[in-house]
């Protein structure tokens, strides 16, 4: 009997996952068969297999997907910068120069190599859904249908229905069903923002649309949107020959995860501004909170644009430390590491290499660095999509104390003495 095959990745899987999963269903069934007809199962990223687990893997029959480490073939993760898991997988079976991916490609590696994409971008819409709870399978639908639209779209097979309803008018039946009263059906709105008028809308209620309002009701002449946002998608899919019903569920779908996000951002913002702290002495701009709001690290931002590192302590102990991006956070994780690894009760110390790499390292499983652009950017001691990683054994005080101290090494934008220990 063929061996059939099982797509793993890791939780919460990204859009880059996703269009590499599309790829081996679409050009990998005869090599991979099984994949593309049974659900996705999911493993923490940053999953780090030695060579005879990944093959012992493979051999039971799962495919591993952006997690694994550098034996699993198609995990992208430190292989350097310039490859995400869909590149990869178009690379594998030649297809970086079909037509039809060209752009879907460019756009899945620029998506993944930034931290934050479009607001209103099919990489953001992906992590809204997981954000709001959308089961798996669910988003993987969508991102099929997203992909297989913008394939046929980009190779001309397009079956293009003009009597679809528009963007802005699908955008604005939604808000309607949402917020407003049904004798607001038969009303004929020029835009998103008089709808919201004619429905009176609350404070609270204006601030979780505003954000879809300056979106939908931006002039599309002027360059404010591509083919990989939202109206960009149900564009796609109506040239694909989708169903009416279909294109608005699955714009309706999308602002509603928007929503959820919106929400949490808001409660995020309200809570750091009340119980957020700040550490002094130190050069850069550091925010201490406890909160599980995932969204608190954006919300952090967004009050204090000159905030340098967050620090936030979840409910169940477990740590993420947050940086702007633009400074290199290893004299900190090689702290925290450190600490770590002398709490555990082990002797002696752990080489510097080991102290200061990314990823994670099994003496010392409870940190993570998140590497990009060769520094790491970001610590995590558990995360959304690890769910496994063992809480550490610092004091909340202890990890402030690591950053504090590392932050005093850590190169500056504009550079400053580098970390001698």
């Amino acid at each position: 009997m063929e061996q059939q095959f099982r797509g793993v990745t890791h939780h919460r899987p990204d859009e880059d996952e996703l269009t590499n999963v599309r790829i081996i269903e679409i050009w990998g069934t005869q090599q991979f068969p099984g994949v593309a007809d049974s659900p996705l199962l999911t493993e923490d990223a940053g999953l780090q297999l030695s060579e005879d687990e990944a093959r012992k893997w493979f051999e039971n029959g799962y495919l591993l997907i952006g997690t694994g480490g550098p034996f699993v073939l198609f995990d992208e993760h430190g292989k350097g910068d310039g490859a995400s898991a869909a590149t990869i997988a178009a690379a594998y079976y030649g297809l970086t120069a079909d037509a039809g991916l060209q752009r879907i490609l460019a756009y899945s590696l620029r998506a993944d190599d930034k931290a934050q994409d479009h607001p209103f971008a099919m990489a953001t819409v992906i992590k809204n859904f997981h954000s709001a709870g959308v089961p798996l399978e669910r988003v993987r639908a969508k991102h099929r249908g997203w992909f297989d639209a913008l394939y046929l779209v980009d190779t001309g097979a397009i079956n293009f229905d003009a009597h679809h309803a528009t963007f802005k008018q699908m955008a604005i039946a939604w808000l309607i069903a949402r917020y407003g009263e049904p004798e607001h059906r038969s009303l004929i709105f020029g835009s998103f923002a008089d709808a919201m008028e004619a429905i009176g809308l609350s404070s609270e209620k204006v601030d979780e649309v505003r954000e879809i309002a300056r979106f939908v009701d931006a002039d599309a002449s002027k360059g404010a949107f591509s083919s990989f946002d939202v109206r960009g998608l149900s564009l796609a899919l109506q040239m694909a020959g989708a169903t009416e019903e279909y294109v608005i569920n699955d714009v309706h779908d999308a602002l509603d995860a928007k929503v959820y996000v919106q929400r949490e951002f808001l409660s995020a913002l309200k809570c750091f501004k009340k119980e957020g702290s700040y550490l002094d002495g130190v050069h850069a701009r550091i925010a201490v909170i406890c909160s599980d709001n995932e969204q608190m690290h954006r919300a952090a931002r967004f009050a204090d644009r000159t905030l340098a590192v967050l620090v936030q302590q979840r409910s169940d102990g477990h740590v993420q430390i947050f940086s702007d991006q633009k400074r290199d956070l290893r004299p900190i994780i090689r702290r925290l590491r450190d600490v770590e690894y002398r709490k555990s009760g082990r002797k002696g110390t752990l080489p510097m290499a080991v102290l200061s790499g990314g990823g994670t390292h099994p003496l010392v499983p409870a940190w993570y660095g998140f590497e990009k652009y060769g520094k790491v950017i970001h610590v995590f001691n558990g995360s959304l999509k690890t769910r496994r990683t063992p809480k550490t054994r610092l004091s909340l005080d202890e990890v402030v104390s690591c950053v504090r101290e590392g932050m005093a090494h850590v190169h500056r934008p504009r550079g400053v003495q580098r970390d001698k220990k």
